[in-house]
């Protein structure tokens, strides 16, 4: 197909006006964001806004320097304080004193507590770590820090006193209370296990210590009583009460429509 020159003129100038128009446009536009992102910070690539430069942290809008206090490192974030203490010490007031560790103690990460821990068997006191003393009949615990009593055994302030086990009940492997529980059908009642009178009418609860009326039946003076269900009702959601049909209503002990 031939073209003229007057249009293929016309088509090479809107060409040129257009790439013009992009360039500047995208010119622009990096200025803009270049404008918005303050000194010592760098735009995301993946969303809008920006992050300050590594040894840097954002304050009111702009970067700051961070200031490490001696024997500190940088952090990778660029918020908050912006730096830790190096292995081996700990902060205070915004400084990084060197952890001292005691005898029988060894050293744990230094960014947050004193930096050390008490070997097994021994406990802190007054910042250095001391053995535990275990009385007879007892053991360490779970943390190595303390001590509980053996089976049989309650604690009774610094020492381990043999449980007396009643009739009818068996040890738990609580290492605090009494130390023991009363069996099933029994209930606890001047350290003894006296055994739960069921009444007609009545079950054992779950819980092995208290009895519940059957449903359809009322508790009354530790006896269970059978309900007196009223015309146009049915026994209630607990079983020991009635309610009334719809559409009546309780009144007294009768079912009345409204």
């Amino acid at each position: 197909m031939n073209i003229s020159p007057e249009v293929r003129g016309f088509v090479c100038a809107l060409a040129f006006l257009l790439m013009s128009s992009l360039i500047f446009t995208g010119v622009s536009f990096a200025q803009t964001i270049s404008a918005k992102v303050p000194e010592n910070a760098r735009a995301r690539s993946y969303s809008d806004g920006w992050d300050c430069n590594h040894g840097f942290k954002e304050k009111d809008g702009s970067c700051i320097e961070i200031v490490l206090p001696q024997n500190a490192i940088l952090t990778s974030s660029s918020y908050g304080r912006g730096w830790e203490c190096s292995e081996g010490f700990r902060e205070e007031k915004e400084t990084c004193i060197k952890v001292k560790v005691p005898p029988k103690a060894y050293a744990t990460e230094t960014f947050y507590g004193r930096g050390w821990e008490c070997n097994w068997g021994h406990h802190i006191l007054n910042d250095e770590c001391v053995a535990v003393n275990v009385p007879p009949n007892a053991h360490l615990d779970s943390s190595g820090s303390d001590w509980e009593c053996n089976r049989r055994y309650k604690k009774a302030e610094s020492n381990c006193v043999e449980i007396t086990l009643p009739a009818n009940a068996y040890l738990t492997n609580a290492s605090y209370g009494s130390g023991w529980e009363c069996s099933r059908g029994y209930r606890a009642e001047d350290e003894k296990c006296t055994k739960v009178i069921v009444p007609p009418n009545a079950y054992l609860e779950a819980s092995g210590d208290s009895w519940q009326c059957d449903r359809g039946y009322r508790e009354s003076d530790g006896k269970c009583l059978i309900l007196k269900i009223p015309e146009n009702a049915h026994i209630g959601y607990f079983g020991n009460d009635w309610d009334c049909n719809k559409p009546y209503q309780k009144r007294r002990d009768e079912c009345v429509l409204p």
